[in-house]
């Protein structure tokens, strides 16, 4: 079960429906992707059963993908819509991950004098809590 396709006749029904459609399997079940100009294609349909369990492809989904009405604009523009939504949320979710990061490893203005000193071999620090006053 390491590799599972679905139908061939499925494929080539669902590339009359619209070129930009496809399929792939993603551990549990088949999703119908559509492709955009950029990024990741857009998820627009699982296939499964109606307990949740698996199934392969059949004419429900081409019938079901069809209501979309592939061909009528405003379908295209929210499918269009909520593919750039998705970007989006995957675009904030890396900046997230990085600005994390960034504020977990940020050091303070005496950590960075300390170990400015240690590489360049030019003795002790100013010690935070031993201060000599002058």
């Amino acid at each position: 079960m390491d590799h599972i396709t679905p139908d061939p006749s499925f494929l080539r029904t669902l590339r009359s429906v619209d070129r930009k459609l496809g399929v792939k399997f993603n551990g549990f079940n088949f999703v119908v992707t559509y492709e955009r100009p950029t990024g990741e294609p857009a998820n627009i349909h699982t296939v499964k059963r109606a307990d949740g369990s698996f199934r392969q492809p059949d004419q429900r989904d081409i019938d079901f993908i069809r209501s979309f009405d592939m061909e009528n604009e405003s379908c295209r523009e929210r499918l269009a819509r909520l593919s750039s939504k998705s970007e989006k949320i995957r675009d904030d979710l890396r900046r997230r991950a990085k600005d994390d990061i960034r504020h977990a490893t940020l050091d303070n203005k005496i950590q960075l004098q300390k170990a400015f000193l240690q590489t360049t071999n030019l003795g002790k620090g100013n010690s935070a809590l031993r201060r000599i006053p002058a």
